[in-house]
């Protein structure tokens, strides 16, 4: 190198400093998490509970998470089940958390763990410590009336309205029509199959069509002979209020003459199956939530007979099934039938009663009793 010139740059050398920061850089902003840490409340829980009995509390997760999970350690790993799992937090999400601590329990011991708050950004740990103890309870009860009802399976067919001995005629002059007017409940609806127009027709001059409509929709114009016409509906034509318009189209070129249509009958049926079950619902308390020792269910039963099997939930859970008693029904449940525990609110829930095989039952003076504990 000459004197006053400047060092030359080794190119390959720049290249590959270039290449180590770029490198570093992308370490870094690999290894950033992309989302923080789940901030859950409360902290800690700790509470005492008796031997056989079960508690709760309402976990509430903030942040904008993805793949959450809910797990348990310790020695109360077992005990803890989340009211929901494996989910995506937008803002926050509240959890219920059940604790129901089994027979084997040891009053006098501290039985202690953790819930375990996953997500993609880390995780929180609640550490949870219960006393188990002998607490000395007194049994208190609470009347809900839930009033008069009827559940019913249905499959077969409702004659909504009908009419005999009836005529429909149309001239240039002057003309006839009939009208049949059918409603459906709610519930019907719900199960409506499909539906009918039977026309028993006993005599016509046939110059004419027949022209019926339902609910203003033309279903059949044609000409026809007597007899019996069964003219089919589609279930998505039928309205809470339906409207069925029978007459005559005109003679045609027999200007002096009337189209004739006499029937015997005109029915306008409802084919229905499947179940209107009967959802009520009722209000707890959260004194009666945590002291919740169980329900106790009373009605008086009207059924047909052979009586099917009877379905009893409460917030979707199966407490009985089975037949019912011919008239008194007078049930207690404090878990479902798998043995498993209620899950109940602090507010709102669902009584639910139906049957799976054809059945129409009256239930009268239905009345909900909730036996919860309270210290003595």
């Amino acid at each position: 190198m000459g004197k006053g010139q400047l060092p030359k740059v080794d190119e390959f050398a720049f290249v590959l400093l270039a290449g180590i920061i770029l490198i570093l850089i992308l370490t870094v902003t690999w290894s950033t998490p992309t989302e923080n840490p789940p901030i859950v409340e409360p902290t800690s829980f700790s509470r005492q509970v008796s031997v056989g009995k079960s508690i709760a509390f309402d976990m509430n997760i903030t942040g904008k998470l993805t793949n959450v999970t809910l797990s348990s350690t310790g020695q109360i790993k077992n005990w803890i089940r989340f009211s929901k799992n494996n989910f995506d937090v937008a803002d926050n999400t509240e959890v219920a958390v059940t604790i129901s601590v089994p027979s084997t329990a040891i009053t006098g011991i501290t039985y202690s763990g953790n819930v375990i708050v996953q997500s993609t950004g880390g995780q929180k740990s609640i550490p949870i410590n219960l006393d188990v103890v002998t607490i000395s309870t007194k049994l208190l009860t609470r009347t809900i009336t839930l009033g008069d009802f009827t559940v019913r399976y249905t499959t077969g067919s409702d004659i909504l309205d009908s009419k005999d001995d009836v005529e429909v005629y149309k001239g240039y002059w002057s003309g006839n029509s009939v009208n049949l007017i059918g409603t459906l409940t709610d519930d019907q609806l719900s199960i409506l199959k499909d539906g009918a127009i039977d026309l028993v027709i006993d005599e016509t001059n046939s110059y004419g069509n027949l022209i019926v409509t339902f609910n203003n929709e033309q279903v059949y114009n044609q000409k026809v002979g007597a007899g019996e016409l069964i003219i089919p509906v589609d279930k998505s034509l039928f309205r809470s209020s339906n409207t069925v318009t029978i007459q005559a189209d005109g003679p045609g070129w027999m200007f002096w003459a009337n189209t004739v249509y006499k029937f015997r009958a005109i029915e306008l049926v409802a084919n229905l199956q499947g179940i209107i079950s009967q959802q009520i619902p009722f209000d707890l308390k959260q004194v009666e939530v945590d002291n919740f020792d169980r329900f106790r269910l009373s009605f008086i039963g009207t059924y047909t007979t052979p009586i099917p099997e009877l379905k009893v939930r409460i917030n979707n859970q199966i407490v009985y099934l089975k037949q019912p008693p011919t008239t008194l029904f007078n049930q207690t449940f404090g878990s479902d039938i798998l043995g498993n525990n209620l899950d109940i609110n602090s507010g709102e829930n669902i009584l639910n009663l139906e049957f799976e095989k054809q059945e129409t039952a009256q239930m009268q003076g239905t009345v909900l009793t909730v036996y919860y504990t309270s210290p003595s």
